[in-house]
C-alpha cells in the first residue's frame, strides 16, 4: 500500500512540476482542472 501511496504522490509532483510553467498562464481553477484530469 505504502508503495502504490509514493507512486501515486510521486506522479502528483510530476503533474505539478509540469503545470508550474502553466500555472503563470493558468488561472487556478484551471490548473487543478487539469491536474483531476492526470489523475483519472
Amino acid at each position: 500500500i505504502e508503495v502504490e501511496k509514493n507512486r501515486f504522490l510521486s506522479s502528483i509532483e510530476e503533474c505539478k512540476s509540469e503545470l508550474g510553467r502553466e500555472n503563470k498562464l493558468v488561472p487556478q481553477e484551471g490548473s487543478e482542472k487539469i491536474i483531476q484530469e492526470h489523475k483519472i
